[in-house]
């Protein structure tokens, strides 16, 4: 099988997303047996990525970045003679005119522009939808990446539950090895204390910053003594009020955009992951901390249950006593969060790339029968 990857995330500035996607196509592309995986638009797939920049140099990557942007205006029999021949394309939300000769596929990793459309930014909501409603119905199978985003983009999209199928994203191999020393030199890199509350992601309305540094002010000060709420991602779309409150609180630790290089080591000098947030497609970092065995302090809803397992306590994201409460219960109790480490790790040892690889595999081979 030849299988054409739409990979023009790799270009862009990103985290989440472009990270599941380069994890994704390199376990792809070493499953044996595939004739070849290829990288759309004339892209050989990169030894790393850096959620800041691109892998190529600047005129390279704009190059690619105006082909894109004339390929979503060219007609179909254009499109169609401009791309590799393949047996599936595999494309992103930037590619909005696929071509029409050969079976596409994406995948879901989201419905937040459906479920909670006040935390994204209009035309993101706007693009979002306009790429369902044309290329949903087109593709020949979806991709969800939870079991919560498969039946929530069924459910608002009347999807056929049989062209949806769940592939879990995976965890690097290598978050669950992160040393003591790593987390070590990484905390005194940082001047961080010995026991910290961890909040990582964009600082952006969905992850529920405000409610979270509400919950922390309202704890007794005797019972977050010796502790810190530290906040660690690069400022997204947070309202203005929002953003002077995280970089100049007197009460937490920004630490802005931490590098790939770091974030492990961080995770896991981490006592505890806050992650509150108001919907997640899968929810990356609360899996890449119980690989560590860091618990989680995450939301009831969305995917977060079916990726934390027994490695959370869970609260209601739009309480600001619960997640207090949550934070107070996890603070307060060395034992439970050992416990909750330990059942988490177990849980999220399922979630590897190698296993989305080969799932995602089956799944074209059925399609495309």
């Amino acid at each position: 099988m030849k299988i054409l990857v739409d990979a023009f995330p790799f270009l862009l500035r990103s985290a989440g997303v472009k990270t599941a996607l380069y994890e994704w196509t390199r376990a792809l592309a070493a499953i044996e047996g595939i004739h070849c995986v290829q990288c759309f638009p004339w892209l050989q797939l990169p030894p790393s990525i850096d959620h800041q920049r691109s892998p190529l140099p600047r005129l390279n990557t704009f190059a690619r970045l105006l082909y894109v942007h004339l390929f979503n205006k060219m007609p179909a029999a254009v499109r169609n003679v401009a791309t590799a021949r393949a047996d599936l394309f595999h494309i992103s939300i930037h590619l909005r005119q696929p071509p029409t000769r050969m079976p596409i596929s994406t995948t879901i990793h989201d419905m937040t522009c459906w479920v909670v459309p006040e935390t994204h930014m209009p035309a993101n909501v706007a693009a979002n939808k306009a790429f369902a409603e044309h290329v949903y119905p087109m593709a020949r199978g979806l991709l969800a990446v939870s079991e919560a985003t498969r039946k929530d983009a069924c459910r608002l999209l009347r999807l056929s539950e049989d062209k949806v199928e769940v592939v879990p994203n995976g965890i690097a191999p290598h978050y669950f090895d992160v040393s003591d020393s790593e987390g070590e030199r990484v905390r005194k890199a940082l001047n961080l204390p010995e026991q910290f509350v961890l909040c990582a992601g964009t600082i952006e309305p969905r992850k529920n910053i405000v409610r979270l540094l509400n919950a922390w002010d309202a704890l007794p000060p005797s019972r977050k003594e010796g502790w810190e709420l530290v906040l660690a991602g690069p400022i997204g779309w947070a309202d203005t009020q929002t953003i002077h409150r995280v970089k100049n609180s007197n009460s937490v630790r920004y630490l802005g955009y931490v590098p790939e290089t770091d974030f492990p080591g961080l995770f896991r000098a981490a006592s505890v992951l806050a992650y509150p947030s108001l919907y997640e497609g899968f929810g990356l970092p609360p899996a890449q901390a119980l690989a560590m065995r860091v618990p989680v302090l995450t939301s009831n809803i969305s995917s977060l249950p079916e990726v934390c397992g027994d490695g959370a306590v869970y609260v209601d994201p739009y309480s600001e006593s619960e997640i207090r409460n949550g934070l107070e219960q996890l603070i307060g109790n060395d034992e439970l969060r050992r416990q909750l480490g330990s059942a988490g790790r177990r849980h999220v040892q399922q979630f590897t790339w190698e296993n989305a690889a080969i799932k995602s595999l089956r799944f074209f081979e059925r399609i495309l029968a």
